[in-house]
């Protein structure tokens, strides 16, 4: 499941229960320092959830991410 502004306040939180209901959960974020402190704030919540960062404005790169999630 891939989930867009996840970087901080209710994108984070759906992305962390997404993988606490045994989705596999990716998050988009905005800024590069937001991956980390998204895996940390999943860790901390016993969960695991994939971080990477992502312009929504940027179709290629939006199209990208799209697929390497769809499969799961």
């Amino acid at each position: 499941m891939l989930i867009t502004g996840a970087g901080s306040g209710i994108g984070l939180a759906t992305a962390i229960e997404a993988a606490r209901l045994g989705f596999h959960a990716v998050a988009a974020v905005h800024r590069p320092d937001q991956v980390a402190a998204v895996q940390t704030a999943a860790a901390e919540a016993g969960v695991e959830v994939e971080a990477d960062v992502l312009d929504v404005t940027d179709d290629r790169r939006a199209a990208a991410l799209v697929d390497r999630v769809e499969p799961w």
